[in-house]
């Protein structure tokens, strides 16, 4: 078939039209998995871009029935886009801490669709002078679909922790 052209019948003989094929999209529901074994299953987008879901890490796989943790987010747009860029959030279940992603779902020319994000994970801390220590953050490059049962790649579970030298630390204070 060819998709560059089209032809149309027209007055006397053929007319040639040149076509555009539309560019695949990237879509953000269904089942995503990472190259370490984190695995995250998002919901159908609400008409204003609101999904949910569930996120489980590699290390707690043995444990799936139990500690799949609840993620909550949003997709920029209403609309299916070519490349749309999203965020959310993950409570887990195992410890009394949580994480924020962001990023934006890529698909190349022949419709691998592929996430890019970084994250950040915060975990309870006991007094203000911990505070460096709570806050660990991942940048990523994630490869392109992996082989196996329609599932697509998240970004890594690794965290980089932060030392007190290398912590930059803004304060909100309260305006009430």
């Amino acid at each position: 078939v060819d998709h560059t052209h089209r032809t149309l019948q027209w007055c006397g003989g053929p007319l040639v039209l040149p076509t555009v094929s539309l560019p695949f999209q990237c879509v953000l529901s269904g089942s995503w998995r990472s190259s370490v074994g984190c695995k995250m299953v998002v919901s159908e987008l609400s008409e204003a871009g609101a999904f949910s879901g569930s996120y489980l890490s590699a290390a707690m796989a043995p444990k799936a029935d139990r500690l799949a943790s609840r993620l909550h987010g949003i997709q920029h747009g209403a609309s299916p886009t070519e490349q749309p860029t999203f965020g959310f959030t993950v409570k887990w279940q195992f410890s009394d801490s949580m994480s924020v992603f962001v990023g934006q779902c890529f698909v190349d020319d022949q419709g691998e669709e592929t996430l890019q994000t970084m994250w950040l994970l915060r975990q309870e801390v006991g007094s203000p002078g911990a505070d460096w220590k709570a806050t660990r953050w991942v940048t990523g490059h994630r490869l392109p679909r992996s082989e196996g049962p329609k599932l697509k790649l998240l970004p890594s579970c690794h965290s980089l922790p932060l030392s007190p030298s290398r912590a930059k630390v803004l304060t909100f204070p309260s305006l009430t």
